[in-house]
């Protein structure tokens, strides 16, 4: 995760945020939506759970593992290959990339530093170099910029800043549209469907190297 404007982050210190005191666990939810034999749309819901003092940790990376069989093209969709120099001195991934390489949007909750109440973020998702780039705006200027690496079927998003920000993410929802044509989707999804649904899993890393994994299910049929 890379940070444009560290300045729109470096607020007023507040008193600490009132957790509760217990541990809760990440949970995942997808749902896909697609054309028959075609591009499909994912909606991905994430929250990142908290440590055993009811808090937020520092998320550095989360791997989204779609349905097995699932597979993507970036090939299939316009790329954008403006450098993060380019994207910062533009004023965001709208301005930089062109118009078709846009795939989707993003909404993000996170505390900064001991700010007491948590900062909403939103923006666009890019199909880029390696994988799908976010932007995160706050009050529409640009503040994160995550990006990602697709391996197989799953999507590993790099949030390595976090720690040096004191950036606690709890929740975030990504958007993909379905992009591509029925001929060349960006995501396929598997053809095979045991027992009328697919399964997926999100594995989050935190600070220190800590590991934890949500699972769940899709509803899906067979593909002729």
């Amino acid at each position: 995760m890379s940070s444009r404007s560290l300045a729109v982050l470096a607020l007023a210190v507040f008193a600490p945020a009132a957790f509760a005191q217990s541990a809760t666990a990440p949970t995942i939810k997808l749902k896909l939506s697609r054309f028959a034999k075609g591009a499909t749309g994912v909606t991905a819901t994430a929250t990142f759970g908290t440590g055993d003092d009811g808090k937020p940790r520092i998320l550095t990376a989360t791997k989204v593992t779609l349905p097995k069989g699932s597979v993507f093209n970036m090939a299939a969709v316009k790329r954008c290959s403006a450098t993060q120099d380019q994207i910062n001195a533009a004023g965001g991934l709208e301005n930089a990339c062109p118009p078709a390489a846009e795939i989707g949007t993003a909404t993000a909750e996170a505390y900064i530093g001991d700010n007491p109440t948590p900062f909403e973020f939103s923006g666009p998702i890019f199909n880029y170099v390696g994988g799908p780039l976010v932007e995160l705006d706050l009050n529409d200027v640009p503040a994160y910029y995550i990006s990602s690496t697709i391996k197989a079927n799953a999507v590993t998003f790099d949030l390595s800043n976090a720690e040096s920000l004191n950036a606690r993410a709890t929740k975030v929802n990504l958007k993909i549209d379905n992009a591509g044509t029925k001929r060349k989707p960006w995501l396929r999804t598997p053809k095979t469907c045991p027992k009328g649904k697919w399964a997926a899993s999100e594995t989050n890393t935190y600070t220190g190297g800590v590991t934890q994994t949500a699972k769940t299910t899709v509803p899906c049929k067979k593909t002729t």
